[in-house]
């Protein structure tokens, strides 16, 4: 098993109704360890076994429920850059 976990920033609104159907249609997927919505930032949250589904089919059944996906949100080498009073956590979209 090669476990992966993805952020993907949507294109689209998802209304917060949207959001149990979506997932369980990820889930119902061979390969879908887990899936989550945050419907606020527009970001899906996958972890799946990269041996049996690829990001392009979890983007395909994404697009099938009418989302587009912008691109992934991915962690910097530097994510958490420490202060005196704060911590900031810096991302980058990288898009298709």
């Amino acid at each position: 098993m090669k476990k992966e976990t993805i952020n993907l920033v949507l294109k689209d609104y998802m209304p917060p109704d949207c959001t149990c159907k979506i997932e369980d249609k990820l889930k119902a997927k061979r390969g879908i360890l887990g899936a989550s919505i945050n419907t606020i930032g527009g970001i899906v949250w996958v972890e799946y076994d990269a041996d049996q589904i690829t990001l392009d089919k979890i983007k395909h059944v994404l697009h099938q429920c009418g989302y587009h996906c912008e691109g992934e949100r991915q962690k910097m080498a530097h994510a958490h850059i420490q202060h005196a009073h704060h911590e900031v956590e810096h991302t980058t979209i990288i898009t298709p």
